[in-house]
């Protein structure tokens, strides 16, 4: 797997990311440390969006719902069963926008579980206008520098399938994380969103290249968590935001979503370096995402091969 992306793909990239890094530090000045962690969590989930050539309704209902997860799962940060429906919604809301291209609001369950146990204080309107000012930012940026991609889209039964998977697996995650008390359960349904594809055997073939990439981003973020002070993690997630952005713009968005697994851990973990704990804890839940993400898609495959041959046209499949 190439891990270097082209050229003209890092050179895209670095013109994005002036204008992203100067929005995250208005950010930070104008609205506190936290809107900045959004603007960057806005950028990661909404690269995908901001790219894709999709009708104006699809845009902006992805855009909607990333920029609500965040402060909804804050909302609902002492209520888990309503964060657990919340989380459900952005699960399913996946089926018809996968429809018309894949993966445009991949990360909204991410951010309601980032919500609901980030654990620094904040409000529902700071991470709604750090969310929303991310994703302009990288929309805005791509679509005065002409960067744009084909849509992609899924077959119908594939998209249901993959819906309602990521919805349970979402809830699963959330309430079991919730159940142990874990700070930071956001990670499991982030390695539950970078695993989980729509049709269950092509999420087992991505994972022999995906799963190493992202358990390697994992480790290494958390290592950086825990030996580098706050200050320098946050200097050392720019790389991977950049990776990010330059693979997202090759339109490669298994390995986009890989460089935004370390990035967004050392963006909003940056203020954990003090705790023992935290590296154990998140290789814990990362295990138990990969474990949680395989056993779905499994379960999806079996579904798509059941009901596909019944609606024509409607099991396309969908390559990562």
């Amino acid at each position: 797997m190439a891990w270097a992306p082209p050229r003209k793909a890092v050179v895209g990239a670095l013109v994005v990311l002036v204008p992203v890094l100067v929005v995250t530090a208005l950010a930070a000045w104008w609205l506190g440390l936290a809107a900045a962690v959004w603007v960057v969590l806005g950028v990661a989930a909404g690269a995908n969006v901001a790219i894709a050539s999709v009708p104006p309704p699809t845009r902006a209902v992805a855009l909607v719902v990333l920029a609500l997860a965040g402060p909804l799962g804050l909302l609902t940060a002492d209520r888990p069963w309503i964060a657990a429906a919340v989380i459900a919604l952005t699960g399913l809301v996946q089926a018809p926008l996968n429809q018309v291209s894949r993966g445009v609001a991949a990360l909204a369950p991410m951010l309601v579980a980032f919500g609901f146990t980030a654990g620094f204080p904040q409000e529902p309107w700071v991470a709604l206008a750090g969310t929303a000012m991310g994703v302009l930012t990288v929309g805005v940026t791509a679509r005065a520098l002409g960067i744009t991609k084909e849509p992609e889209p899924v077959g119908q039964v594939d998209a249901v399938v993959h819906g309602l998977g990521m919805a349970v697996g979402a809830v699963v995650a959330l309430l079991v994380a919730d159940s142990l008390d874990a700070d930071h359960a956001y990670w499991m349904v982030l390695v539950l969103a970078v695993v989980l594809q729509p049709r269950g055997h092509l999420t087992r073939e991505l994972a022999r290249d995906r799963l190493v990439g992202t358990l390697v981003g994992v480790v290494i973020a958390a290592a950086i968590v825990l030996l580098v002070p706050g200050a320098l993690a946050w200097v050392l997630a720019l790389p991977c935001l950049l990776l990010l952005l330059a693979w997202t713009l090759a339109g490669d968005v298994r390995r986009s979503v890989i460089w935004g697994v370390p990035m967004i851990v050392l963006t909003s973990s940056s203020d954990l370096v003090s705790r023992a704990d935290v590296a154990a804890e998140r290789l814990l839940l990362t295990g138990a995402g990969v474990v949680l993400a395989l056993l779905l898609a499994w379960a999806c495959d079996r579904a798509v091969a059941r009901f596909a041959p019944s609606f024509p046209g409607g099991g396309g499949t969908m390559a990562g």
